[in-house]
């Protein structure tokens, strides 16, 4: 504020000045006003950006993907966790609608890791998940591509529901599960 009296516009567009100044500084300090939470659903239409890791309990699912949409987990971690040791743990990514794309990132202590749902097409790549409790990816929809990720530490790494037809699983690794890749038969699911 000026400590001297108006002297016409020119204390008007010092103020105009001193006050447009602030609000950038301010948002350019502030936190984003749109960062992802646990349970969110993104999608349809959007594009995003993960911008930090989240750890999840009481969510139905950690993410919510709705297609056609795409979401950059930008190699962050999405953890489940079981704080109020109610014994239930979330999916962590669960996929829905049609076309959703998701790359990297990192899906941790999930019931399922990335769960592939709705009316199918979607791309899952470069992604990684570990130490979930049924399937690291489970396929439950059709004519999926999951490619170049890598599965851990879970009953089933890579696994398809028994209606799923047509998904591509191209490039991806299983190691340390109970069943690498667990496809159902007769469903022209390719994997390569």
């Amino acid at each position: 504020m000026n400590s001297t009296a108006p002297t016409g516009n020119r204390t008007f567009t010092r103020t105009i000045r001193q006050t447009a100044l602030g609000l950038l500084l301010g948002a350019a300090l502030a936190s984003p006003a749109a960062a992802v939470q646990c349970g969110d659903t993104i999608g349809p239409n959007q594009t995003v950006t993960l911008q930090g890791t989240l750890i999840c309990d009481d969510a139905v699912a950690g993410l919510i993907i709705v297609g056609p949409t795409e979401v950059d987990m930008s190699n962050f971690i999405l953890s489940c966790r079981d704080d109020n040791q109610d014994g239930v743990v979330p999916s962590g990514l669960v996929i829905a609608g049609q076309g959703a794309e998701v790359h990297g990132g990192i899906v941790v202590g999930c019931q399922y890791g990335v769960y592939v749902a709705g009316n199918g097409h979607h791309t899952i790549e470069n992604a990684e998940a570990e130490y979930n409790e049924s399937a690291g990816f489970y396929l439950l929809s059709n004519r999926n591509t999951v490619q170049r990720n890598i599965s851990g530490f879970s009953y089933a790494g890579f696994q398809t529901a028994e209606e799923s037809v047509g998904n591509k699983l191209k490039g991806n690794s299983a190691f340390y599960n109970d069943v690498g890749f667990l496809l159902s038969s007769g469903a022209k699911h390719k994997l390569n």
